[in-house]
């Protein structure tokens, strides 16, 4: 049984989340943004864990700004993508200093995905590591038992963006599909901006922006 917190960031509405095993005081947090507000910090201490594993989703401003902070107080590795790794150190490739006017950036990662194969077994639980291209170049989804952190590959109800620098329209085809195809429907997906919900409840078509067409 799995505890899954959802904390929306101070900036741009994007979410983080923390995930934990019943009686554990260690944590997963998943693309922490945070840069002025500290709830991430203030929700973690006040749930009692010391040891966290952050995982990241993709390289943007948005989803890794907490990262910085989260390492120095907490007993904390970070795992992302390759791709995500090399670019979440550079303002101008995580797109903080053309977005918001401020340089955010954070050291590499500790763990990368690609070197230690498509899973993870931390403090109880499994993490299955997905790369999906698409809406950037570093952007990967993180299955943990029944539940997929999607980040903006998918965001319920949104196509997903990919006019960005990194984004690929043709690739996020072929990662929308293999989701699709890899995940049961009975999957929640815990998005990088707005709600919850199960799989079956997406729209491929609409995540794939065919319906404006």
């Amino acid at each position: 049984m799995l505890k899954i917190a959802r904390i929306e960031n101070d900036h741009c509405g994007s979410n983080a989340y923390i995930v934990a095993a019943l009686d554990s005081r260690s944590a997963v947090v998943v693309d922490p943004a945070d840069i002025n507000s500290g709830r991430i910090c203030e929700q973690l201490s006040r749930r009692g864990y010391t040891r966290l594993l952050i995982v990241l989703t993709h390289e943007h401003f948005d989803h890794i700004s907490g990262v910085r902070t989260l390492r120095t107080s907490f007993d904390a590795q970070v795992v992302a993508s390759r791709e995500c790794s090399q670019r979440m150190t550079d303002p101008r490739r995580n797109l903080s200093r053309y977005t918001i006017g401020i340089d955010i950036d954070c050291q590499p990662a500790d763990i990368i995905s690609e070197e230690i194969g498509p899973s993870l077994v931390w403090e109880q639980m499994c993490l299955e590591f997905v790369p999906t291209p698409g809406h950037s170049t570093g952007s990967m989804c993180i299955g943990i038992d029944q539940n997929l952190f999607t980040g903006d590959t998918i965001i319920p109800g949104l196509p997903t963006i990919v006019k960005l620098p990194g984004g690929n329209r043709k690739l996020l085809h072929s990662t929308v599909k293999s989701l699709f195809e890899r995940f049961p429907q009975k999957t929640v997906v815990y998005p990088g901006h707005g709600s919850p919900c199960r799989l079956s409840d997406i729209d491929a078509s609409n995540v794939l922006g065919e319906q404006q067409k």
